[in-house]
Formats: C-alpha cells, structure tokens, sequence
C-alpha cells in the first residue's frame, strides 16, 4: 500500500494522505534469484496465499496418509508404495511450468498426497522385514535419512536457485525409483496376515539365503495353521475394542500437538539467522544428534519416558527461547541456540510416536492406523502455516514460541 499527498487545503486539514493500492512491485532478489511468492506477486493483501498453498499441501498429505493407509492394508505395502511413486512423478513435473497460483496450489496438494505415501510405505515395509529386536533401529535410520535429505536439498537449493528447477530435480531423482517393482518384495508381515502364507515362506527362504541361513522350515509348518487364519483388518476395527479405542484417541491427540509444533518450528527455521540457506540446513541438522540419541536409548530407557522427556524439553526451550529473544537482542545466538534445541527435542518426540504407533497396532491394522494417526496429525500442521501468518503480522516472535509451548498442555 503506497499513499498519495492531497495538497489542497481541505485535503490537507482533513487527509493529507489518500491511500493508493500497488499496481506493481519490486523485490530484492540479492539473495534468492526469484520464488514463486514474487513470480506470482503473493505479497501484501495476497501473502495469505502463500499459507493457502502450505495448507493445502498438508491437506494432502492428510488425505494421502488415509487413502495410502487404507490402500496399504487392502492391496499391500509394494502396490502402495509404487502407486505413491508414480503419482509423486505426475504431479512434480508440471511444477516446472508452472505460473498460476490456483494450478500450482492443486499440484503442491498432490505432492503432499502422494509424498506422504511415500515415506509412510516405505517406513512400514522397512520394519517388517526385520524381526522385532530391530524395528525401532531401522525405524531411527528412516529418520535419520529423512533428515539427510533435508540437508542435501538446501545445498541444492543454494546451488540453484530456481524454484523451477528445483521442482523438476524433485521429480526427475524418482524416475529411477520406478525399477523397485522388480526388485523390493512385499512386506512377508503382510502377506502373512492376509493368509498368504505360502508366498511369506517363499520370501522368507529367499531372505534365508540370502543371509546364508538355513531357514527352519519344521517350524514354520507349525505356524501355517496359525498364521493362515489371521483375521483381516480395516479401520473400524480400531474403534471395536475398548483398548484399541483408548489407545488410538491417546495416539491421535499426540500425532496433533507433535505435528503442530514440528511445522510450526520448521516454518518458523528462516527467523534463525539471517541466512535463508543456512537456517534450514541448520534446522535439518538439529535431528540428526536426537535420532543418534534415540538409537542408544530408546530400547534402553523406554519409549514413554523418552517420548516425555523431549516434548517437555521442547516446550521449555521454545519458551526461554522467546524471553531470550524479546529481552536479549544483543546476544541473538541465545535465542538461535535455544530454538534448535527445540527443534532437535520435537524431532525425537516424532520418531518415538513413529515407533509407538507402529508397535502399539496389530499388523493387519498397522498402516491404517499410521495413516489414519498421520491424518489427525496433519490438522495441526495445517494450521501452522496460518498460526505462524497471524504472528508474523503482529511480529510477536516471542509469541510464537509461547504458542508452540500451549499447544503441548
């Protein structure tokens, strides 16, 4: 909004300033060359767009987390897991030529849908085909890679700096990924718990072998009996029984409050420094340590100690982290420090819920009730983006922090 001088005598009395809306804008492009916010003039009375478009991309991945749950129950995690792959290829390569808000708000939706199916299928085959000693470690290294990616793709970004082309690099690094359908095998879990048990004992003999183990095929043929007639499951069934209700409001609540304050951390990484680059690298950084921490832990100490330890830990540090940044500006690191301190304990708080949700379902139920936890969870990351809007406009920084902190009570 610009404003225009009134120099008669009246005007000047009564309004010196009339106001005038922009018709054009200049952006300092110094730093980043452009994004899509200046491609596509989201500033001013348009900046709510941009939150849109975040919200929109969590709502896709709240209705991928279901359908991809659903899917991954009903058909497997391998027909899943591919279907996610193919759409996630769709829907990035338009994003090169993209120019329009409404088109580019429809594609960031179906990349949340299908991402979110992505990581979610790929978690869950990951910990079935390793026996239970060994979830929780494979669980953490998912996360750790997770958080590797992140890193790498803001030495990407600070390599190009086109938004373009960095959408397209996002597609073209799954292309190859296409070829897992003739070489990653179902989860023997699944098959197993879908009475596919003849195909489960072929997979296992082939893991077997592959181990250089003899595979105990006595008794495996006592378990067939057993195995065979598993009970199929779907999403009502997590609300049949008392214990899996209970279990499943307690879980969804968690999934909300974790989520809500991760994004709201991570939409919030760029206030770090005065670096854009290095603030997200060091945003993605700050997991690593508490997944490190997790893998020494975790089966040690517990989940349910763990689990509060660093929720608690988080919600202290965000809230000094304010009080250090409103009465201590002259010492900005304090404030830096104390934030990522948040960060890497909400990181640890995600990956123990992660493991939670898959240990504390049955396996016909498992992606489901992932997907479905992962569902809830997206309500509160969807909110982040207009949560941390409503805050920027009033430059409370410190209170974005003490938000984060009242959503874990």
């Amino acid at each position: 909004m610009v404003y225009k001088w009134n120099n008669s005598e009246e005007s000047v009395l009564e309004k010196p300033f009339e106001e005038v809306p922009c018709r054009s804008w200049v952006y300092d492009e110094s730093s980043v060359p452009g994004t899509a916010a200046t491609e596509m003039d989201l500033v001013c009375s348009r900046e709510v767009f941009q939150s849109l478009v975040n919200m929109l991309f969590m709502g896709g991945i709240f209705v991928g987390s279901l359908f991809f749950g659903v899917i991954s129950d009903w058909k497997g995690r391998r027909v899943s897991l591919y279907l996610s792959l193919v759409l996630w290829i769709l829907s990035s390569l338009p994003l090169y030529f993209v120019n329009d808000i409404k088109l580019l708000a429809v594609l960031r939706f179906l990349i949340g849908f299908s991402g979110n199916g992505i990581f979610m299928n790929s978690f869950i085959l990951a910990i079935e085909i390793v026996s239970s000693p060994y979830r929780s470690l494979v669980g953490l290294i998912s996360q750790i890679l997770f958080s590797v990616g992140e890193i790498i793709i803001c030495g990407i970004a600070f390599l190009e700096r086109d938004w373009h082309m960095l959408c397209l690099l996002s597609a073209v690094i799954y292309i190859p990924c296409l070829i897992y359908w003739f070489f990653v095998n179902e989860s023997p879990r699944w098959l197993t718990s879908q009475g596919k048990f003849e195909e489960a004992q072929n997979l296992y003999r082939k893991i077997a072998k592959t181990n250089k183990i003899e595979f105990p095929e006595d008794d495996a043929n006592l378990e067939a009996p057993i195995i065979s007639n598993t009970k199929k499951g779907s999403l009502i069934d997590l609300f049949k029984s008392r214990i899996l209700f209970w279990r499943s409001l307690i879980i969804f609540f968690n999934w909300g409050v974790i989520n809500m304050v991760y994004y709201g951390l991570l939409f919030s990484s760029g206030d770090l420094t005065s670096n854009l680059y290095l603030s997200s690298f060091l945003s993605g950084l700050a997991e690593i340590p508490a997944y490190i921490i997790l893998l020494f832990t975790l089966d040690r100490l517990g989940r349910k100690p763990l689990y509060c330890t660093s929720t608690i830990l988080s919600g202290i540090a965000c809230i000094v982290s304010g009080f250090a940044h409103v009465w201590g500006k002259d010492l900005p690191w304090i404030s830096t420090t104390l934030a990522l301190v948040g960060k890497f304990a909400i990181s640890s708080s995600f990956a123990i819920i992660f493991n939670l949700t898959t240990e504390l379902f049955p396996t016909v139920v498992r992606n489901s009730a992932l997907g479905l936890s992962s569902s809830v969870g997206r309500v509160g990351s969807m909110l982040a983006p207009y949560i941390m809007l409503s805050l920027d406009s009033c430059h409370c920084f410190f209170l974005r922090h003490e938000v984060r902190i009242c959503q874990k009570q």
